[in-house]
């Protein structure tokens, strides 16, 4: 026979036990789609699951400018004390400073003791400019894939230039290739807090994999993150850190140019928050590098392209996103949510069934709805008087909503 003092220990952990259960079940935040631009919006939702999906969306492009013969292979932007940078994607160890009004070369600078073997993208963080020597498209075969770091307390005259060697850890074939048809094709990336992480040109499957490895000098072998069907073939990345926000731009196989846009995600999840593409109307265009510094103005740049009568001059293009990203950007969706949830409040809160609405606004005659976690409406109704008494007899988790306004509650 078991001792009565264990038997009560056992009881007392069953009841926290219970209690930890019931309250994980009573108080978890509602997962889903929490864009309002999204087509599958849920207003309930309190944390991005990364499920929301998007209707075709095209760019307007408010201004394109022919660039110098001297970017004819522009292949990566940023933007930085004030300038507009970009490079060539091979033979060529300039950075070029690029005049947005008309395209010329305001400055160019020479970085001395290294080649641009295929220098496909550029990135920066607070203290250094990095350059992705990882091109590898001609026979998916180089052993010397690397990234240049350059110090910008070092411009312009005294460079100082360090380089980080990564091989793939999933790529052990090394056997020349086709031309453009290998998967470890790179020509976009990103810096974020301590790493690297690449955004790869996948010419095989048209999907993108991501990688990472440290930003400092040093090999490595880049570790796989995760992977996205991109649906085409992905040429530059943008990164604004603080904004959890990243802007890539690539084609597709008929030289159609997109930006992917990935945005509310958590830490380096970078795939696990929203993902929506959008169409530039520029036909026939090597979309090749992508920058901004707010997330909202954007330049791409696109190289020459030449094929028989087809010509596409090399150029670079501005755009606005504000229609697709102020919401997200400017917190104007959370601030409207906070004072929404400030109009009413019900009490108790918890409650084991029976509650009240109190408004702070006059509600008499107004409808009230009350939606289950999966976003379907259990029961609706009207207000008569300031402090309304209602009743919802199934344990669980609910949503009320009264004028577009809505507040959680629990009943246990």
């Amino acid at each position: 026979m078991i001792p009565i003092y264990f038997r009560k220990a056992f009881i007392i952990l069953l009841h926290f036990a219970v209690f930890f259960i019931l309250s994980n079940q009573f108080f978890a935040q509602v997962e889903g789609c929490t864009d309002p631009l999204s087509q599958n919006f849920n207003p309930l939702a309190e944390v991005n699951d990364g499920s929301c999906t998007y209707t075709t969306a095209s760019i307007s492009i408010t201004n394109s400018t022919a660039l110098s013969d001297s970017l004819a292979e522009t292949s990566g932007l940023i933007q930085w004390n004030g300038q507009i940078w970009s490079h060539n994607d091979n033979d060529d160890n300039h950075l070029y400073a690029i005049n947005p009004v008309d395209g010329t070369i305001d400055s160019m600078l020479e970085i001395p003791t290294v080649n641009n073997n295929d220098w496909e993208d550029v990135s920066q963080d607070e203290s250094y400019i990095y350059l992705g020597d990882f091109g590898n498209n001609s026979q998916g075969n180089r052993t010397d894939l690397h990234i240049l770091r350059i110090l910008k307390s070092s411009f312009p005259t005294n460079l100082q230039v360090d380089t980080i060697n990564f091989s793939y850890s999933n790529q052990v074939d090394f056997n020349s290739q086709a031309s453009n048809t290998t998967n470890f094709d790179c020509e976009a990336f990103i810096v974020a807090t301590d790493s690297i992480f690449l955004f790869t040109k996948r010419w095989g499957d048209k999907r993108t994999m991501v990688y990472g490895f440290p930003k400092v000098p040093g090999n490595y072998i880049a570790a796989i993150k995760d992977s996205f069907n991109i649906q085409g073939l992905i040429t530059g990345a943008t990164f604004l850190e603080n904004e959890n926000l990243i802007s890539i731009c690539g084609y597709s196989t008929s030289l159609q140019p997109f930006v992917w846009l990935l945005y509310d995600f958590e830490g380096t999840n970078f795939l696990k928050g929203n993902k929506r593409k959008l169409t530039l109307p520029l036909p026939i265009t090597q979309v090749e590098g992508i920058t901004t510094v707010d997330g909202l103005n954007y330049f791409v740049s696109n190289e020459l392209f030449v094929n028989g009568p087809i010509v596409s001059p090399q150029k670079l293009h501005s755009f606005n996103l504000s229609s697709f990203l102020d919401g997200y950007l400017t917190g104007n969706f959370a601030a409207i949510n906070q004072i929404k949830n400030l109009a009413f409040s019900i009490f108790p809160n918890p409650t084991e069934g029976h509650f009240s609405i109190q408004c702070n606004f006059d509600a008499t005659g107004k409808e009230f709805s009350i939606y289950n976690t999966s976003g379907n409406q259990i029961n609706t109704g009207k207000i008569s008087k300031f402090n309304d008494t209602f009743q919802i007899l199934e344990k669980g988790i609910y949503f009320i909503e009264i004028s577009g306004l809505v507040h959680k509650i629990v009943v246990q």
